[in-house]
């Protein structure tokens, strides 16, 4: 608690830069107060991520002024655009106690999931123990070194010019040049931020203007259901901070429920219902709804396949229901529109397929085994979620019997369909065309079902409610049923402290129960104590300019990102070749065998070998024994050590 307090200037940050940020680029359009909250992080990481490629392109570094400047332009552009389009009115005022239901409800799913979080990661600058956090933060490092963070620029950390999508590197910098953190106590301020100020309002909006379509008088209840339920579920926003990790993925994926509500307001918005604005109203909902696009692609571009599955499924019974509504529907203009939407639905997944990385995960469960996940939400073997289970059952049935909720049960459908492949289904074709986006991974997939099955358990436990509402009280007493609502969601933020407790590890990865935190740091993990505080002081022992290599299968793999100094290799991935081999296997050799100093001369000719011992042959990683066992050898002198942790001079070449 006391490493969190120490960096609450980062999270407060974090917080201005996606939430206050935003809040001022949607605020003169007047949306609502909770269609405010839930888009300003969409509409706050779309200007964060395109300034930093603008940045990029026209040599601008990426600094707190150029930031700060970048933001207010952005900002009046904006406000002028909304005097342009006519004076924003003030909407209607939730009823008291209306209203205390969905503050009560955010409140709880923000609490709740910021206890989740910080007891997972631990001390707020902890270090994430996986292999995607050692390219996520070197990367970091080299973009706060070479002031570009645009998604052109970031891949040139580990030598590369293709396009990586960077809005999560630039909204951590960001937060670190506006905070002063260090790098981890930044990615952990901007982690805590999107599993709660990102996806509970996100998630609540989602479900009240869902509930607007079907039962518009429990709305509020249901949206604050929403924000209770919201970090009930372990597959997201925890499992992307734990398995990977996938910083990216969990930014993108928070993202998405204010982008699908937007797709389900569109038709009000455009005709001036719920936007306070007297003229171009379509246009702003484009503009809107391309910023989504911007933010969600930049951080994550899977995440636009998972929103356009979502789209599909609103615009889809958006059809039929007009149809059915019709006194003289034309079945031709059914069938056209239909054909629109799955045939550009269609055409739009099949070409990012076709660039994305294809299927290199298989598959690890039964048919029936995989829709048992599904319906126990006990995805990837994590444990099964009994009582958001039934609530989402039971928001299902009442989903599928209202005609404004179909779409959220065709959702879940559609989302559970690509996790059923990825756990279940072994053909090539299918898996490349309809998950290889996501590459296959089922931990990624299983992310994407709270999407819906948040809003379908608090639709649930809405109707449950105002079943026993309508069965035990008189209609004169009615009116005691909002305060009914408030009790209820104290009741949700009880049984969630005691059915899933915030402190518990249940996560299971790999089938291995994890026995702790994968940011928990000990002399046995990926990064031990020792070597973290050796690198940490490179800086102090070694001179400028010195360029150092080791095995990434250790923590050295982290060198450059917590030091600053040249360190090779920069992700967890050994380069390939003869020449890298020829280190691998036999560095420590470099006194006897002339080809060594070849080898180095490969890379640069490093002056430094960072021995953390010789590695190990899990997922991703290597045992590499020429970089280890230096003392005694010819060729080597001991710079400085913390225990086992060594750095030595090269002195053979």
């Amino acid at each position: 608690m006391e490493t969190w307090i120490a960096q609450l200037p980062a999270i407060l940050a974090a917080i201005a830069l996606l939430m206050g940020l935003g809040a001022l680029l949607v605020l003169p359009f007047r949306v609502g107060r909770l269609a405010l909250v839930a888009l300003a992080p969409v509409a706050g990481v779309a200007v964060i991520a395109v300034l930093a490629i603008v940045y990029g392109w026209i040599g601008v570094p990426w600094s707190l002024p150029w930031i700060l400047a970048g933001s207010v332009a952005f900002v009046a552009i904006m406000w002028a655009v909304s005097l342009v389009l006519g004076r924003a009115e003030r909407g209607e005022r939730a009823q008291v106690p209306v209203a205390w239901i969905l503050l009560a409800g955010l409140a709880v799913g923000v609490i709740l999931g910021a206890l989740r979080i910080g007891f997972y990661i631990g001390d707020a600058d902890a270090v994430s123990q996986t292999n995607d956090a050692v390219f996520h933060l070197n990367a970091l490092r080299y973009a706060q070194e070479t002031g570009d963070v645009s998604s052109f620029g970031l891949s040139a950390v580990i030598g590369s010019t293709a396009f990586y999508p960077a809005a999560w590197h630039a909204v951590v910098l960001a937060v670190a040049e506006l905070s002063g953190a260090d790098l981890p106590a930044a990615i952990n301020a901007v982690s805590l931020v999107i599993s709660t100020a990102i996806w509970v309002p996100g998630i609540a909006w989602l479900t009240r203007e869902a509930m607007q379509r079907a039962r518009p008088e429990r709305s509020i209840v249901a949206a604050g259901f929403a924000g209770a339920l919201a970090p009930a579920l372990l597959a997201f926003p925890l499992l992307m901070l734990q398995w990977g990790v996938l910083y990216p993925n969990a930014l993108s994926v928070a993202l998405i429920p204010a982008a699908a509500t937007l797709v389900l307001v569109m038709p009000e918005w455009s005709r001036g219902d719920g936007m306070a604005l007297r003229r171009a109203r379509p246009v702003v909902v484009i503009v809107m709804l391309s910023a989504a696009a911007v933010a969600i692609g930049l951080a994550q571009p899977a995440g636009l396949l998972a929103w356009l599955l979502l789209a599909v499924s609103i615009l889809t019974w958006n059809v039929l229901n007009r149809a059915t509504a019709d006194d003289h529907p034309s079945r031709l203009s059914t069938v056209l529109q239909l054909a629109a939407v799955w045939g550009v639905g269609g055409l739009i997944w099949f070409a990012v397929a076709r660039t994305g990385p294809g299927s290199h995960w298989g598959t690890f469960e039964t048919e029936w085994g995989a829709l048992l996940d599904l319906l126990t939400n006990g995805l990837v073997d994590l444990p099964m979620q009994i009582v958001m289970s039934v609530l989402m059952v039971v928001g299902l049935i009442f989903a599928v019997r209202v005609e404004g909720l179909r779409w959220l049960a065709t959702g879940w459908l559609g989302l559970g369909l690509l996790y059923f492949v990825a756990a279940a289904i072994d053909r090539a074709g299918v898996r490349d065309y309809l998950i290889g986006p996501w590459y296959a991974d089922p931990y990624r997939l299983a992310a994407l079902l709270p999407l819906v099955v948040v809003p379908l358990a608090a639709v649930g436990l809405t109707w449950i409610v105002f079943a026993i509402v309508d069965r035990f009280l008189r209609t004169e007493r009615r009116a005691w049923a909002p305060w009914g609502a408030l009790v209820s969601i104290a009741a949700v933020g009880g049984v969630l402290l005691v059915t899933v407790p915030v402190t518990q590890l249940p996560l299971i990865t790999e089938g291995i129960t994890e026995e702790q935190s994968r940011y928990a740091i000990d002399d046995k993990t990926y990064l031990s104590t020792d070597e973290r505080e050796l690198l940490e002081r490179l800086p102090e022992i070694l001179p400028p300019g010195s360029r150092v290599i080791g095995n990434p299968s250790t923590g050295m793999g982290f060198a450059f990102a917590l030091s600053g100094v040249d360190a090779i290799p920069r992700t967890w991935s050994p380069p390939s070749g003869d020449d890298w081999t020829t280190l691998a296997e036999g560095l420590r050799d470099v006194g006897e065998n002339p080809e060594v100093c070849d080898a180095l001369a490969a890379f640069d000719n490093p002056e430094f070998v960072i021995d953390f011992g010789p590695g190990e042959t899990t997922a991703g990683r290597f045992k590499m024994p020429g970089f280890t066992g230096f003392a005694g050898q010819p060729g080597f002198e001991l710079v400085d050590s913390v225990g086992d942790a060594s750095v030595w001079r090269i002195t053979a070449c």
